[in-house]
């Protein structure tokens, strides 16, 4: 693994236990995968990331600030739009908020 994975893996987890979510140790995936692999460097190189990690856009979970977060790192950040379909102005300002943030691809769901 890489020095520049094991540092966004380390800055990932202590992102993860900030929010709550149990960390999960680096030694969780086999030495012996080959990374990128031929699946994730199509992805990588179809939206211009670093890694091929997605955020999911989950509702009120998915900030603008998390968005940020994920895109800055060099993955795919998304925010999401929440239950309840809030109005048009709501989610102008929140792709605004993660426009402002990043120059980075992101994501609306």
């Amino acid at each position: 693994m890489s020095a520049d994975r094991r540092e966004f893996l380390r800055q990932a987890t202590v992102v993860a236990a900030a929010l709550g979510a149990r960390a999960v140790p680096l030694t969780a995936q086999p030495r012996s995968s080959t990374m990128p692999t031929a699946r994730a460097s199509g992805l990588i190189a179809a939206f211009g990331l670093r890694y091929p990690i997605f955020c999911a856009g989950m509702g009120a979970a998915s900030t603008p600030e998390l968005a940020i977060a994920v895109s800055n790192g060099g993955g795919l950040g998304a925010i999401g739009i929440g239950s309840g379909a809030p109005s048009a102005d709501v989610v102008r300002q929140r792709v605004s908020r993660t426009k402002s943030g990043t120059s980075r691809p992101f994501a609306v769901n």
